[in-house]
């Protein structure tokens, strides 16, 4: 892979980052989750999961592999499940 697509793509991720962080910063939304009643009780912080999953479709990615639905299934018990 070109080395110059591959250092853009890692800086534009970081610029998304830093705008996703700062607009969650900005408008105190782990604030107003604690207000909310949502509170760690144990693991990742709500915060921590909030970030990741609003993250997600901002970065066009998801949290399954895209190698699995290339993946064909090895029974067929498995069919109408994921491999």
């Amino acid at each position: 892979m070109d080395i110059t697509k591959e250092y853009r793509k890692q800086q534009e991720a970081k610029r998304l980052h830093n705008r996703i962080s700062s607009f969650i910063d900005d408008f105190k939304i782990g604030t107003m989750m604690n207000q909310s009643g949502i509170r760690k009780l144990w693991g990742a912080s709500p915060l921590a999961l909030f970030t990741a999953t609003s993250c997600c479709p901002l970065k066009g990615t998801t949290f399954f592999r895209e190698s699995s639905i290339m993946r064909p299934c090895h029974s067929k018990r498995m069919l109408h499940t994921a491999c």
